[in-house]
């Protein structure tokens, strides 16, 4: 299976949440992963606002996910992409950042670099977009989770040795 990892995919390895069991699995399984370039700079400043928010070290959340990071092809963009998210009436109404992800999947997914990749993702718009362009879907458990935002949580305390939110 090969996967096209979206950051609030990545994130559910990073923090625990409830599909981060299925998405591991998920992981392990896949044979060729990919992101758009932006995944890395979003996982990053994702994880350093979670920890601000609930007063963590930082340091053991960016090394997992830098480990992660480190097994995941970044795609840069490209005129094909830029043309793409101009052209493509069902990517305007996306968020910025995300409307890059699914455009930048959207060109993999047209050209067929490597074969097709699954939407690896719980940004149910994000979602709600990919399969209005055919893109294949996969989640842990087929199940979205609509807020990763740290208010969306409770404070939790942290276990360094799981790196979760408990």
């Amino acid at each position: 299976m090969k996967l096209f990892i979206d950051t609030s995919f990545l994130l559910s390895v990073i923090f625990e949440e409830p599909n981060t069991t299925h998405s591991e699995e998920i992981l392990k399984k896949s044979e060729f992963r990919i992101g758009s370039f932006l995944l890395k700079i979003e996982a990053n400043q994702s994880i350093l606002r979670r920890c601000k928010v609930y007063q963590l070290d930082p340091k053991p959340f960016l090394k997992h996910a830098n480990s992660i990071l480190d097994e995941i092809e970044l795609y840069n963009w490209n005129e094909d992409c830029l043309k793409e998210l101009k052209s493509n009436q069902d990517l305007h109404s996306l968020k910025t950042l995300d409307a890059i992800h699914l455009t930048t999947l959207f060109v993999l997914h047209k050209i067929r670099v490597m074969g097709d990749f699954n939407l690896a993702s719980y940004d149910d718009q994000m979602i709600r977009i990919a399969k209005s362009l055919n893109i294949p879907i996969i989640s842990g458990k087929n199940t979205l989770i609509s807020d990763h935002s740290p208010k969306s949580k409770k404070k939790k305390k942290h276990d360094t040795n799981r790196k979760t939110l408990h």
